[in-house]
């Protein structure tokens, strides 16, 4: 019996079984799994952990599922069948055995154990279609006497037209031997016994006079073909037999099957004379059927081995077996025009007054070798691409192991970079500006009203130095931050960044428009920048507008939400447009508007690792539009 509690010890054992097992505590929620479950439901574990079983699994029970917890309430075990379905809406069926532990009165955990039996209950439906169908066929044929025979030749089944045919009712057949309800007139024809001896071997074919329960006789055509079972063996005959009285009629029926066939058809006697030839064979042979019929039938074959065939024909002849298409036996087959070409032959007897009759179906395989041998080639240079092509992702991971390591001596690099522009361009730039400040406090009224504008260019010139410094070490610094993604609502942030520019709008009328924005899955520092550079900007090249209007919000394409901020300021020519997102790159001058022309590289490196993009939509004098996206997987 399986234990209860499953250790963590167990967990290597269990993973071994090909059966599903799954524990799962009081409420029902999983709290193991192993391999087999995984597989099975083609679930991975932390998807099944922690979860309802039957919610997750889409339970359907043969009986209440409040029955089946009574039942372990009581007993402390259930098995039965159960339908579970996989991710994709698969219904698999299982049999499940289910242990409880108990703790007074109380389910407090069930293991269970599942082994798919999907394939056997599909195969059993099968199966009972199949014998539905068989049993509507047997019963619906009127020209044809269907029956099914035990191995020792007892009748096990009598359909409607047997009984038509014979007049022997189902009662009086049912569990008799076939041979005496099926009695050859003549003692010439043979028995059935016989018949159905060689039927062990492979279909037999039969024909003859056959007497009726009322002492008619009529002149049967037939077959019986063993039914194999898993092993093999012979657990069953089917009888196929028609009234050939017209014989004329039955020919001509029997010409139409041939000719009906796929294959060439080729009859041979005992003397290996051709007896009946098809279209198929006229066809793959180049001769008619007249030329055919009563001609040995190694003309059909080349000449070094006719002899040799003869001899193989009639050791078949003495030994006659069912010998199926595709069980090994290929020739080449020779047309009248003197071409070989390859062949693969079935081979089957037929019982007939004048004798057995080797009933031989050819089938051209030279396309089969052609595609073989095309086949063959296909893999050859498979196998060659496959091989070029490994030796080519080994060079690309050398050359990718090689940028890589230019990769890091880069940051290396960038870092050292850094840190000069932080420490040693800062010193001189701290100077610099602090003797301004001292000639402006101490000095300034030594200078000339030229000078004093030379004081003023200096210390401007200082400022903007350290802005771009600013700028250039936060551009720098981003790639090496941590991408850290949370739910952010944008129009919240966009709001409080407006809030924090209020004093770079103060004095001027500028209106604020933010819509409702889907949630983002974003790094909510970074997003700072972003709407901070972007409404900036909008504030910025708007001044000239009264009143001045900011607008941020969202469209969506290919499902995607789509972010954007726009102003009725200046604009720009989009001729240019190519530059705005490069670091030091402006679309206006510096004595009109300010800048470092670093804010929208900034802001197109945060958005690009957030796996989005940007752009822009302009035109002088009438505004701006800046739009971006922060990845496909963005929910909306």
């Amino acid at each position: 019996m399986l234990p209860i509690g499953i250790d963590m010890s167990d967990n290597d054992l269990l993973d071994i079984l090909h059966d599903a097992v799954l524990k799962r505590d009081a409420d029902g929620r999983l709290t193991y799994v192993n391999q087999g479950a995984v597989e099975l439901y083609r679930r991975r574990p932390e998807e099944l952990l922690g979860q309802v079983v039957h919610d997750v699994l889409g339970t359907t029970f043969p009986v209440s599922r409040e029955e089946v917890q009574r039942q372990l309430e009581t007993t402390g075990q259930w098995c039965g069948e159960l339908v579970h379905h996989r991710p994709d809406g698969t219904p698999i069926v299982v049999s499940s055995r289910q242990v409880a532990r108990r703790e007074g009165g109380r389910v407090v955990s069930v293991v269970e154990i599942n082994d798919d039996i999907t394939e056997r209950r599909i195969a059993e439906n099968d199966l009972r279609v199949a014998e539905k169908q068989l049993w509507l066929i047997l019963n619906g044929t009127e020209d044809y006497a269907i029956n099914i025979l035990a191995p020792d030749g007892r009748v096990m089944n009598w359909s409607a037209s047997a009984e038509r045919l014979t007049g022997y009712s189902e009662a009086e057949a049912i569990g008799r031997p076939y041979a005496s309800l099926f009695a050859p007139v003549a003692a010439e024809d043979g028995g059935f016994d016989e018949v159905l001896a060689a039927a062990w071997c492979g279909p037999m074919q039969l024909a003859g006079e056959v007497r009726r329960k009322d002492g008619g006789c009529f002149s049967a055509l037939g077959t019986v073909t063993p039914v194999h079972d898993a092993d093999g063996g012979v657990s069953n005959f089917v009888t196929i037999i028609h009234d050939e009285s017209e014989r004329e009629n039955a020919e001509a029926k029997f010409r139409g099957l041939l000719d009906s066939a796929p294959d060439a058809m080729i009859g041979v006697d005992p003397d290996g004379r051709m007896v009946f030839a098809n279209l198929q064979a006229e066809a793959l042979f180049g001769y008619s059927r007249a030329e055919l019929i009563g001609q040995r039938m190694e003309m059909l074959l080349p000449l070094h081995i006719r002899k040799r065939h003869a001899h193989h024909r009639e050791s078949f002849a003495a030994h006659p077996r069912t010998r199926p298409m595709g069980a090994g036996l290929e020739l080449s087959a020779r047309h009248r025009e003197g071409t070989e070409f390859p062949v693969e032959v079935s081979l089957s007897t037929l019982v007939t007054k004048e004798g057995r009759i080797v009933s031989a179906a050819i089938r051209d395989i030279t396309g089969r070798r052609r595609a073989h041998r095309e086949i063959e080639a296909l893999n050859t240079d498979l196998r060659e691409a496959n091989n070029e092509l490994e030796s080519r992702v080994d060079e690309r991971t050398a050359a990718l192991t090689a940028q890589a390591a230019v990769l890091k001596a880069t940051n290396d690099e960038l870092e050292t970079f850094s840190y000069s522009v932080s420490h040693d361009l800062r010193a001189p730039l701290r100077a610099i500006d602090g003797f301004a400040k001292v000639l402006e406090r101490t000095a300034v009224d030594a200078l000339d009203e030229e000078g004093r504008r030379y004081l003023g260019k200096i210390r401007a010139g200082a400022k903007q130095m350290g802005q771009l410094i600013d700028g250039l070490l936060a551009f720098s610094n981003l790639q090496r931050q941590a991408l850290v993604r949370t739910s952010v609502d944008l129009a919240a942030l966009a709001r409080t960044i407006w809030e924090e520019l209020a004093p770079e709008r103060d004095g001027r009328e500028v209106d604020l428009t933010v819509a409702d924005l889907p949630l983002a899955e974003a790094d909510p520092r970074l997003l700072r920048h972003v709407f901070g550079n972007l409404l900036g900007n909008a504030i910025k090249y708007s001044r000239m507008r009264s009143p001045a209007r900011v607008e941020v919000g969202a469209t969506r394409e290919h499902g995607v939400p789509v972010y954007f901020v726009r102003d009725n300021g200046v604009g720009f020519d989009m001729r240019y447009a190519d530059k705005l997102f490069q670091v030091f790159q402006r679309m206006h001058r510096a004595e009109d508007f300010e800048g470092t022309g670093i804010g929208l590289a900034l802001v197109a490196r945060i958005v690009h690792r957030h796996g989005g993009k940007i752009w822009a939509d302009a035109e002088p004098g009438r505004g701006a539009t800046f739009f971006f996206t922060l990845g496909p997987d963005v929910p909306g």
